[in-house]
């Protein structure tokens, strides 16, 4: 199955099978060459699942957000925006 979704300029969703494999496209497509990860610390913790993302962002890597809490509580939403800026990235993954 694959999905994508626009929902709102600038916001875009891909997901399902393979979805890891078009990232590399997809920044293509959008003109991103820094991009600012935001996760969970437990994504990150995982090597494999760690390991598979920084390898398909390779260079585009910015930085890495990864104190992402469940129900994103406005000041982790806040602490994410801040680091992202302090990353100079020009987009952002979510990736969980």
């Amino acid at each position: 199955m694959r999905l994508y979704q626009q929902a709102m300029p600038g916001l875009r969703l891909v997901s399902g099978a393979g979805a890891l494999g078009r990232l590399a496209a997809e920044c293509d497509r959008l003109g991103v060459s820094r991009v600012g990860l935001v996760c969970s610390g437990s994504l990150m913790r995982d090597a494999a699942q760690a390991g598979a993302l920084r390898a398909a962002l390779g260079g585009r890597l910015a930085g890495v957000f990864s104190e992402v809490r469940a129900h994103s509580p406005l000041p982790a939403v806040e602490a994410a925006a801040q680091a992202l800026r302090g990353m100079g990235a020009d987009a952002v993954l979510a990736a969980g």
